[in-house]
């Protein structure tokens, strides 16, 4: 059965607050009709406010700070890609000198080439060696710095998501 009509009150029944605070706003006129959940009036609670703003600054300092962090990131992949980079040059490098000095040592063993000759591509080989060692352990330690930002950058979205939820929390508060 379904009737249509105004329906008045019988009893007027005062609505407390949840909340200590100021009325800041009254959303419905006196005696009109409010659905059930209808906001009546909006409270201003300084604590709540305070709450809110503090919110709102976390989760501004920690977008500054995923964005300071995505900068690092970028630049770290950048100097881990120079570093690989320089590891492959020099390990070219390494090989093509290694390859020189084994055919000095031949012609050496022969008594083709001179002494001081063979000291020089031993010499050469050595240092390319030692380039490479030096190249290749700082390629490593830039892909472990470009993982630990990953990683850092990832647990910091993790954060900024909750900050984004509380802020939400505080802004419904």
């Amino acid at each position: 059965v379904t009737f249509s009509g105004l329906v008045t009150a019988r009893n007027v029944l005062p609505i407390p607050a949840s909340l200590d605070g100021v009325v800041e706003e009254v959303m419905v006129a006196v005696g009109s009709s409010v659905e059930q959940a209808q906001p009546l009036a909006r409270i201003k609670n300084d604590g709540l406010a305070t709450a809110h703003q503090q919110a709102k600054l976390d989760l501004e300092r920690a977008i500054e700070r995923t964005s300071n962090l995505e900068s690092s990131l970028i630049s770290a992949r950048l100097e881990a890609s120079r570093a690989s980079a320089d590891s492959d040059r020099t390990r070219t490098d390494a090989d093509r000198l290694d390859r020189a000095l084994k055919r000095e040592e031949m012609l050496f063993r022969e008594g083709a080439t001179p002494r001081l000759k063979f000291e020089k591509a031993q010499k050469d080989a050595a240092t390319a060696a030692t380039e490479w060692e030096t190249a290749r352990t700082a390629a490593a330690q830039g892909a472990e710095k470009v993982t630990k930002l990953t990683a850092d950058l990832d647990a910091l979205k993790r954060v900024v998501e909750e900050k984004s939820k509380d802020l939400e929390g505080a802004q419904s508060d």
